[in-house]
């Protein structure tokens, strides 16, 4: 099972193209400033766990383009790795992932190195938000320390040349995806527990 936060969301604005955002739930790195925090918990009222495999066969009902986001998906590894394992099996043409962590720290762990060996994930962006490092740039980042690295020849960094938000009301909620400045982030949290 995996802990995933909220539904599917379709983005135009979280990767090349339009594709599916899976935010998974639960963080234990919690970046000081960071866009997500109602993701951290690991259990809550938009908190659901759900089977890889099934849960694979309706993101890609949704797109066959998928952006893995958070909370933190490196928290839940084992899980992680059988969801792109699925969604490559099941024909998942590109896999983006955000993670607060590292890739030369993910490295040091033999499932990361399996999935990265079998192609399960194609680009990458890594390392902590760090607030004053806020990305003022069009690079699809939350700050200028994290680094897009491509792992496969799907994407190139230029592919990730834009910062954009975009905004729905889904079921009654305010769904926020992407990157937004900080006067929308100040403007949004005043809307609190509506926010996906």
């Amino acid at each position: 099972m995996i802990r995933i936060y909220g539904n599917v969301v379709p983005s135009v604005v979280d990767g090349p193209g339009e594709r599916a955002v899976i935010h998974f739930a639960g963080c234990e790195i919690g970046c000081p400033g960071c866009f997500n925090p109602h993701t951290h918990a690991v259990r809550g009222p938009n908190v659901q766990e759900v089977w890889p495999g099934e849960f694979a066969r309706e993101i890609l009902r949704v797109s066959k383009s998928v952006t893995i986001s958070g909370g933190e998906p490196t928290d839940q590894l084992s899980g992680l790795f059988s969801l792109v394992a699925y969604l490559r099996e099941y024909g998942c043409k590109d896999i983006v992932m955000f993670t607060g962590r590292k890739i030369e720290w993910l490295r040091r762990i033999d499932m990361w190195n399996a999935l990265e060996r079998n192609k399960l994930v194609d680009v990458v962006v890594d390392g902590p938000y760090v607030a004053k490092l806020d990305e003022p740039n069009p690079v699809m980042r939350g700050s200028s320390n994290q680094r897009v690295i491509c792992l496969t020849d799907r994407w190139t960094e230029d592919d990730f040349k834009m910062r954009e938000t975009q905004l729905e009301i889904i079921d009654g909620r305010v769904v926020v995806t992407g990157f937004p400045d900080e006067d929308l982030r100040d403007m949004l949290s005043s809307l609190g527990s509506g926010l996906l």
